[in-house]
């Protein structure tokens, strides 16, 4: 006897093409909301993928997602089809996403965590910044402190750089 399929839940992106997948989907498919779900199909990109893992870590809530590619890029995304979607959750391979933490001291001393899937941009009012950066098991980059202000450089430096920022090569 086989497993029972699991409860799927459907989420689309703004994209049209998502949309219309969705249709096709739901006609063909049964899914249930999100708070019922044992998993989350995404049809949209990579960044509509993202922003679903980053929704669902913000609320504490740990949900298998099978993402299928209906945006721009797709990397991170599987083929859409519409047929065998059960049978292909089924055989998709499982991994962890182990999320970065950011936590900031500001100048007033006040302590700020916040949770990443695969970048962490700080954005701040003054020009100084000191950064450090470790894993659970070591310290990745002591801390380093920027005006920042670009490093100085030589004049050939600065010319490599120039090219590059106009698309040319130097050789």
């Amino acid at each position: 006897m086989s497993d029972p399929a699991p409860k799927m839940a459907l989420l689309a992106s703004n994209a049209a093409s998502a949309q219309e997948a969705e249709k096709l989907l739901r006609a063909r498919y049964s899914f249930v909301e999100v708070e019922e779900a044992d998993l989350i199909v995404a049809l949209g990109g990579d960044g509509y993928l993202l922003h679903i893992l980053r929704e669902r870590l913000s609320l504490g809530e740990v949900c298998p997602v099978f993402g299928m590619n209906r945006g721009t890029v797709g990397f991170l995304m599987n083929e859409w089809r519409i047929d065998g979607l059960i049978e292909r959750i089924g055989r998709a391979k499982r991994f962890t996403v182990k999320p970065l933490e950011m936590t900031v001291v500001t100048d007033d001393g006040e302590t700020i965590s916040h949770h990443a899937i695969n970048e962490v941009s700080l954005l701040r009012e003054t020009r100084a910044v000191r950064l450090s950066s470790s894993t659970p098991r070591e310290r990745r980059m002591s801390a380093v402190s920027s005006s920042g202000a670009p490093p100085p450089c030589t004049g050939k430096e600065r010319s490599l750089l120039s090219a590059r920022r106009r698309g040319s090569r130097s050789r």
